[in-house]
């Protein structure tokens, strides 16, 4: 009998000194869970210590499915913000390239017109004050 009842001790033992899994995985704290979780989910007692574990699980699976979608919506929008973006730098790129044959060609018609070439043309005198090329606004 001494030996059966100091077995069912040392079984408990190992049992309590076992690392569990659930006290590896970084949930919700309670407070907040109760705070924040659906309320089919937090009907239950507190004193039912099982059963909010499985609740706070569940909570903390719709949680994490919740921000991967988000993550994945935010990931298609940075994509299509970059291909946005480069398709800007590729009309910015070629806007100078037409500018200077513009630029060019008007040379030729003011050779042509015998008018005297102008290195600028301005609207108003506070241009000038501006500076020639565009330059980066970041």
């Amino acid at each position: 009998m001494k030996y059966e009842k100091s077995n069912y001790l040392q079984q408990i033992r190992t049992s309590r000194n076992i690392d569990v899994l659930y006290d590896k995985i970084d949930l919700v704290p309670e407070g907040t869970f109760f705070k924040e979780a659906p309320a089919n989910l937090t009907e239950v007692k507190e004193q039912d210590s099982h059963k909010v574990m499985l609740n706070r699980l569940a909570y903390e699976l719709q949680e994490r499915k919740r921000l991967c979608t988000q993550l994945d919506e935010l990931k298609g929008k940075k994509e299509s913000l970059l291909a946005s973006n480069e398709k800007t730098q590729d009309f910015l790129g070629g806007l100078f390239a037409q500018l200077k044959g513009l630029d060019e060609a008007a040379m030729s018609i003011q050779e042509h017109l015998k008018a005297p070439p102008s290195n600028e043309v301005t609207s108003d005198a506070r241009t000038t004050l501006l500076p020639r090329y565009p330059f980066p606004c970041h």
